[in-house]
């Protein structure tokens, strides 16, 4: 009877080696998991942070023809726009459009002695667009509803949806492709 109870108390906790040991390996697997969750995590949150930018500049794009914001002292024509191109596919461009054409012009002056270039945006590093409805794909704002309108480099797209792809170069099954479509809305999938 007292042999039978010294070894069930020797046989209650654990010893020195078996947590070293146990601790070891969690800390083994944590690390691999960490790991892990890094390399696949960071390209998710990069290519969200992207579509974000791109959708929170259409919207304040939008806004801009909405309120009939001035530019160089005047209020552009065609609205406001947004200009993807897959020639430079790190970038993107607000622009004013004060000729009324529903293009980005990279030339001449048309508004008020400027061009019609407000602000060109960079993608995040390692973020491009990969494609998109057209090589050139403009999306104007025409104040006051505002009417949406869709051009290539030179003429009107008919379709009442255009998009772009954004992919995350290292990773390209990171990737979000953004719609635009007539009624201004902008969203992501």
């Amino acid at each position: 009877m007292v042999f039978q109870s010294l070894f069930l108390n020797k046989n209650k906790g654990f010893t020195l080696v078996e947590l070293l040991i146990s601790t070891a390996i969690i800390a083994i697997l944590l690390a691999v998991s960490f790991w892990a969750y890094q390399g696949r995590g960071q390209g998710g949150i990069v290519i969200s942070r992207a579509s974000n930018l791109v959708i929170t500049k259409t919207e304040n794009t939008r806004e801009m023809a909405i309120s009939t914001k001035e530019i160089y002292g005047i209020v552009p024509s065609g609205g406001y726009g947004i200009n993807f191109s897959l020639s430079n596919p790190y970038k993107f461009r607000v622009f004013a459009d004060c000729n009324g054409n529903h293009i980005f012009d990279l030339s001449g002056t048309p508004c008020n002695g400027h061009s019609e270039l407000i602000e060109e945006v960079s993608l995040e590093k390692g973020v491009k667009i990969n494609s998109a409805s057209s090589n050139i794909l403009n999306i104007t704002f025409v104040p006051p509803s505002p009417k949406v309108f869709f051009y290539t480099a030179t003429s009107e797209i008919s379709s009442p949806q255009v998009y772009i792809d954004l992919v995350f170069e290292s990773q390209p099954s990171f990737s979000r492709r953004i719609y635009f479509d007539k009624s201004g809305l902008v969203y992501e999938q």
